[in-house]
């Protein structure tokens, strides 16, 4: 993920920094800065509803595994 990569770079400086090193004006630099925390947002959000759809799939089988006892093979 480049754009993560760019993140770290950006959030761990100065914006007067940042705006030196890449010779951008400092409202452009806080576009981006704003733009990349979004994505960066919007990944953990993504992530957690996976995380939140996964356990409830598992619940899910937990409560039909105990509604149906599974049968023994002879």
């Amino acid at each position: 993920m480049k754009q993560v990569g760019v993140a770290v770079f950006l959030l761990g400086k100065k914006q007067s920094e940042v705006c030196k090193e890449l010779n951008l004006s400092k409202s452009s630099v806080s576009k981006k800065v704003q733009k990349i925390t979004k994505l960066l947002k919007d990944r953990n959000d993504y992530k957690r509803s996976r995380r939140k759809a996964k356990s409830v799939k598992r619940a899910v089988q937990r409560k039909e595994a105990r509604k149906s006892p599974k049968k023994e093979n002879e």
